[in-house]
């Protein structure tokens, strides 16, 4: 009777304390939702190629001048869900870490749930949400002449 009541007890503690978690403030938990979104403020069309080896996605877009690329997606519980992004133009190409399920990334990075990245003709840039500005991040690599 008396291991039940301990069990019990333990139980109780566990249900309360996962009841008492603050999301925002363990924002890796399974099931947290992120959003990325790549502006694209060039002239021209941009070509993307996205992966996410442990989810098993792979996608690739073509985004119009001045227009966007946004997806969602939830976390995992081990922190597997990167994505690496190709972004390419008609004389230009980088590959960027669009989103790391790492707290540096997104609290150091983005700053939160949302990662903006802005695709300018002299770099790209991610926009801090906390402090409410764009920061250098990488820097176009041009193509090698055919």
């Amino acid at each position: 009777m008396k291991s039940v009541n301990t069990s019990l007890k333990c139980l109780t503690l566990i249900t309360i304390a996962t009841m008492c978690i603050n999301i925002e403030a363990f924002p890796f938990f399974k099931g947290t939702k992120f959003h990325v979104i790549i502006m694209n403020l060039m002239h021209e069309t941009l070509n993307t190629h996205c992966i996410c080896v442990f989810k098993e996605q792979d996608f690739s877009n073509q985004v119009a001048p001045n227009t966007n690329l946004t997806w969602s997606f939830t976390t995992e519980l081990f922190g597997l869900s990167n994505y690496t992004c190709d972004l390419s133009v008609s004389n230009a190409h980088v590959n960027i870490l669009a989103y790391a399920e790492d707290e540096d990334f997104v609290d150091g990075g983005c700053g939160g749930r949302h990662c903006f990245w802005k695709v300018a003709p002299d770099g790209i840039y991610l926009y801090h949400i906390h402090k409410q500005q764009f920061f250098p991040k990488y820097q176009w690599v041009p193509k090698a002449l055919i």
